[in-house]
């Protein structure tokens, strides 16, 4: 039969009606719980036969930690989400879609079929190069309001070569 401590009407093989203090581990099988966990900071929810996955909060920071060999993977069928707690988009990843990355809740760099969409201003610390244009810091001409197409020396706002055709 079944045995209960603190109910007369155990309902499972062990049935205990109030709290349950341990000074070793427990270990299960499989379980089942119906409320919360909860751990104080710095407690780990250990995962894995080399506790490869950790889940904790260090008392600043909730971490998700991986310890294993292999990688750390986030699946979702239709999209991901990364989001602060009061909702504010950080990023979207939609399946054979986009990759979406906001600022302040605003979108500012979106990934699609056909490239990428930069909402915002592009602020370059270096060298902008394309597969045939380039321009340098070091370049006169640098963005200076004046275009080049086919000429590191344009003369006019918008400067073609001699072999470019329109």
């Amino acid at each position: 039969g079944n045995v209960g401590i603190g109910t007369s009407a155990p309902g499972d093989k062990l049935t205990v009606a109030g709290n349950i203090s341990a000074q070793g581990g427990l270990s299960a099988h499989s379980a089942f719980l119906s409320g919360s966990v909860n751990l104080p900071d710095d407690a780990k929810i250990q995962i894995g036969n080399g506790n490869d996955l950790e889940l904790y909060h260090d008392g600043g920071n909730s971490i998700i930690k991986d310890n294993g060999t292999g990688g750390l993977f986030l699946l979702a069928d239709a999209a991901a989400y990364l989001q602060t707690p009061g909702g504010e988009s950080m990023a979207k990843f939609t399946k054979d879609s986009s990759v979406d990355l906001y600022h302040n809740n605003n979108l500012k760099f979106a990934t699609g079929a056909t490239g990428v969409t930069v909402c915002g201003t592009i602020s370059a610390g270096g060298d902008i190069m394309t597969d045939s244009i380039s321009a340098t810091k070091q370049d006169p001409n640098y963005f200076a309001g004046k275009v080049g197409i086919g000429t590191n020396g344009p003369q006019v706002a918008l400067h073609l070569a001699d072999d470019c055709k329109l």
